[in-house]
């Protein structure tokens, strides 16, 4: 998942004074080993594992965030938690890796980082919260990016994509 170079990410800019409050959901057996780096590198006042966020309530943590980060380092498809958080109109910052800047690049470029490493995370999240901070430009990226997922993301776009893809071209058998 990248949470490691998250976290690395996260102790560059609380050393750099930046104001944060990361939070962290979900279960799994890297629990242990996050919560020890979260001591080792003193982000306990700055990050919080809450654990398994059920389903009902993933759209009220989406809508309170200010960003949702996809530190994603490989074999991410599609991009679910994208497009869920855009359609609750908040902006996503993820790495250069599966869907995710072709999601992302269509809302604006700034929000991929340039590498997977916590260092290009941390800048790229230095620049994204740096713009976040200019008048109008939160609210920009949340609309530009819940009109996206309107537009392309919805059940009627897939299921003519689906119709689409089942009535694609017809192959001709012959038998000899």
């Amino acid at each position: 998942m990248g949470l490691d170079n998250l976290l690395c990410a996260i102790e560059m800019l609380n050393r750099a004074q930046h104001k944060l409050m990361l939070v962290i959901g979900g279960e799994g057996p890297l629990r242990e080993q996050l919560q020890a780096d979260i001591q080792r590198r003193r982000l306990s006042d700055v990050v919080r594992l809450i654990g398994f966020v059920p389903e009902s309530q993933l759209g009220h943590y989406y809508q309170a965030a200010d960003l949702v980060l996809m530190p994603s380092l490989q074999l991410e498809g599609f991009g679910l938690v994208m497009v869920e958080a855009m359609a609750c109109g908040t902006p996503v910052l993820g790495t250069p890796v599966g869907a995710i800047p072709e999601i992302l690049n269509q809302v604006d470029p700034i929000l991929v980082a340039e590498g997977v490493d916590g260092p290009s995370i941390g800048r790229a999240l230095e620049r994204v919260l740096r713009r976040l901070q200019e008048p109008g430009e939160a609210s920009r990226l949340a609309k530009k990016g819940r009109a996206l997922i309107e537009r392309r993301y919805n059940w009627t776009q897939h299921c003519n994509q689906l119709v689409d893809l089942l009535d694609g071209p017809k192959q001709v058998r012959l038998a000899a």
